[in-house]
């Protein structure tokens, strides 16, 4: 493993062109990883207090979400016609 990274430098060390690149590739990565993180964090919160606000929650499944459980939820819409009943 060593000498492959050994290798690895050395390839880039001798291609400083793609040294940019790869610091690019790196940083877009951690990036991305950060923003989910802290999407998930945000939207976390909007859930939080709509279920200490006593909100209820209606589930709108689709061909994603059929193998999920949605015990918790309050309504769940399986067809159109169903939402029609509940306004």
């Amino acid at each position: 493993m060593i000498d492959f990274l050994r290798e690895a430098l050395a390839w880039i060390a001798a291609h400083p062109h793609w040294t940019l690149l790869v610091v690019f590739l790196c940083c877009l990565g951690e990036s991305i990883i950060v923003l989910g993180v802290l999407i998930f964090v945000h939207e976390l919160g909007h859930f939080l207090a709509a279920k200490a606000a006593g909100m209820r929650c209606v589930v709108v499944p689709c061909a994603h979400t059929r193998h999920q459980d949605f015990d918790e939820c309050d309504h769940r819409l399986a067809a159109l016609p169903e939402l029609l009943t509940l306004l």
